[in-house]
């Protein structure tokens, strides 16, 4: 029996790509392509790109290239008492690492990636997360 997939209403995806499109989800954009970029991360700014004597899983850099230079989907987003949002988001190819990024608005007004913790998720619920999402992994206008 195949697996089921994901199928928005119209006002559904119409919320989900306002969150897709938001300031923080562009900012989590802009900070990924930053780091990936290998150039020298302004001292202010390194962490989550790359850090030493920091746990496993919480750096950008210690991953493998291939599993966070794609585009990703938002798989759920929280409002946090410290400010800010955590988003959980899923790169759209294998193994689609699915990670916790907090953005939080510096001073209230720009926005600061400040974490970014691999989630949870076993190898296979990310496998099943990104067959249940489909199209919605890989298309362009909701993914980033």
């Amino acid at each position: 029996m195949p697996k089921k997939t994901i199928s928005l209403t119209e006002d559904q995806e119409s919320e989900y790509l306002e969150s897709v499109n938001s300031p923080e989800v562009l900012e989590i954009r802009r900070y990924l392509d930053l780091c990936l970029s290998q150039g020298p991360m302004p001292p202010y700014d390194q962490y989550p790109c790359e850090a030493e004597d920091v746990d496993k899983g919480t750096t950008i850099r210690e991953h493998s290239i291939d599993h966070v230079n794609g585009r990703f989907a938002i798989l759920s987003t929280q409002e946090i008492m410290f400010g800010g949002i955590v988003f959980t988001i899923m790169f759209s190819k294998p193994p689609y690492l699915a990670v916790d990024v907090w953005v939080y608005p510096e001073g209230g007004i720009d926005l600061d990636v400040r974490s970014f913790q691999v989630s949870g998720m076993t190898v296979k619920e990310r496998v099943e997360m990104a067959r249940f999402l489909g199209t919605y992994l890989t298309k362009p206008g909701f993914t980033r």
